[in-house]
């Protein structure tokens, strides 16, 4: 009988409008699956490229697929490096997430910025998240609120006091509720589960 329950739950869940609704990402080419179509970079804290197709390249390790790889550039006494887009916003509290893995450079974090799309005026941050270069480290940031703007540019960033990094970003997320499945499967990623 619970596993009857279990199942009737999970289904529950999967039903048409509740997955959709959890997993809900405004953000376009988040899984940066062929190139970096609706990302933008500000010039003052580096660039990017598109890296992959590859398994290394992507944080499912997906073989049709990639990130996108960002390097710091100085600001002040920092290296900094940021993947910048802008959303339309839902309202409510907002979860924020992407994964990263470092490909050089040391004591490299991870955090979140966000502004006004139109005035660029600033709703604050998160939590510094150190990030790994033997694997790809989630940062995730629950419960900022947009400060009332209709659309949000949300900034993910990198940053070391150390010099110079590489850091790759991929499965970037914003969105009221938190994604179900860990490989995006709710929101049409399906590399993982073919047969």
């Amino acid at each position: 009988m619970p596993r009857t329950l279990s199942l009737l739950a999970l289904i529950a869940l999967l039903a048409p409008g509740a997955a959709q609704a959890a997993g809900t990402n405004g953000l376009q080419n988040p899984d940066f699956d062929a190139d970096l179509s609706h990302w933008s970079f500000d010039v003052t804290t580096g660039t990017g490229t598109f890296a992959g197709p590859g398994q290394a390249q992507d944080a499912n390790g997906c073989p049709n697929s990639g990130s996108v790889s960002i390097a710091g550039v100085s600001v002040g006494a920092s290296f900094v490096a940021a993947v910048i887009q802008c959303v339309p916003n839902p309202g409510g509290l907002l979860t924020a997430k992407f994964r990263a893995k470092v490909v050089s450079g040391t004591n490299v974090r991870g955090n979140f910025l966000f502004n006004d799309c139109s005035t660029l005026l600033s709703h604050g941050g998160g939590s510094d998240v150190p990030l790994a270069s033997t694997g790809w480290t989630d940062v995730v940031h629950e419960g900022f609120t947009g400060g009332g703007s209709t659309s949000e540019q949300v900034s993910f960033v990198a940053v070391s006091s150390s010099g110079p990094f590489t850091v790759l970003i991929d499965r970037a997320f914003v969105g009221r509720f938190k994604e179900l499945f860990a490989d995006g499967f709710e929101i049409g990623s399906t590399c993982r589960w073919n047969p």
